[in-house]
């Protein structure tokens, strides 16, 4: 087993963005499109340049209205995690098809 720099290679990065409540996104879709996407194809396209292939969010709350927004900026992975949502066990993940879906 290697140990150092370039012996271990990074399968996916999550972020925590917490930007839904249990009625939808604190977010206009406009304001998502505006502000967010572009920051994040900037993100998601470093990431995917050095094989991180999976890029999620995590965010309590329904995000349901969010998912094809982010998913145009490369996200491809969702742990929505409230219960009052009833998310708390749900992840969505790209099915075969290249298009989010629930498996």
């Amino acid at each position: 087993m290697q140990i150092g720099p370039g012996a271990l290679q990074t399968e996916f990065v999550q972020f925590g963005e917490d930007m839904s409540y249990n009625h939808g996104p604190m977010l206009a879709p406009q304001t998502m499109e505006k502000f967010l996407v572009p920051q994040y194809q900037k993100v998601v396209s470093y990431l995917n340049a050095r094989g991180v292939d999976v890029v999620g969010i995590d965010s309590d709350g329904l995000i349901d209205a969010m998912i094809p927004i982010l998913y145009k900026a490369g996200v491809n992975l969702w742990a929505p995690l409230e219960i009052v949502a009833e998310k708390e066990k749900t992840i969505f993940w790209p099915s075969a098809g290249n298009t989010p879906g629930l498996e």
